[in-house]
């Protein structure tokens, strides 16, 4: 909700929708008695959350900090490696136990890998790197 008023890229329809639809997930979820569905409901609403944050990043992959990002795939990765191994088991209850630590670690990869992509000579249009620099740079 801060992002909306304080974010550094304004507001979109699509912010505003993305914020409607994780709102409404995170209702259902509340008002439900089986944890499997609302988990699942909170993992749709989540994901519409991310999808701004996906969405910055992979136009400007240099305004976020990979360090938050990697310390949060590493906790997943940790919690994921802590499932105890009769969980990993088909069905709802073992998506109940690693649904949301495999959910995060993924949201964590993704957005460490567009800010990787953009770290990349060459990748991302505003930023000239020079890898040879007694070659003259073609102007693009």
């Amino acid at each position: 909700m801060l992002a909306l008023f304080r974010g550094t890229t304004g507001r979109s329809a699509s912010d505003l929708a993305c914020l409607a639809l994780a709102a409404s997930g995170v209702g259902l979820w509340s008002m439900l008695d089986n944890p499997v569905v609302g988990l699942a409901l909170f993992l749709v609403a989540d994901v519409a959350g991310a999808v701004p944050t996906l969405r910055d990043t992979w136009r400007d992959p240099r305004k976020e900090a990979a360090a938050s990002w990697f310390l949060g795939l590493a906790g997943s990765c940790l919690n994921l490696a802590l499932v105890d191994p009769t969980s990993w088991a088909a069905g709802t209850g073992g998506f109940g136990i690693w649904g949301f630590p495999l959910y995060l670690a993924a949201v964590n990869a993704c957005v460490l890998a567009l800010i990787a992509r953009g770290r990349l000579p060459g990748s991302y249009p505003g930023v000239r790197i020079k890898l040879f620099t007694s070659l003259p740079m073609a102007a693009t």
